[in-house]
């Protein structure tokens, strides 16, 4: 079993995710031993706009996904990390 959070969303025309919010679901998921997932294309948009660090969405999440067609503009291809 898994949590899934998606950032940005579509909810709000590309609203981000707080980072805090991000570190308060994953106690939940720890205290419920769930995954912990982000599945985005557009991350690097949503670290930009928050004015965050890479490394503390790696310091969240067990395992995120990017797309890298629609992030940065591949022809293809997507990244899954854990």
């Amino acid at each position: 079993m898994e949590c899934l959070v998606k950032n940005t969303t579509n909810k709000g025309e590309g609203a981000c995710w707080d980072i805090e919010g991000l570190k308060n679901i994953k106690k939940v998921c720890t205290a419920n031993k769930l995954a912990y997932h982000l599945e985005r294309a557009r991350l690097w948009n949503a670290i930009v706009a928050k004015n965050e660090k890479p490394e503390e969405y790696g310091e969240i999440f067990d395992t995120i996904s990017v797309c890298l067609s629609k992030s940065i503009g591949c022809s293809v291809g997507s990244v899954l990390v854990g």
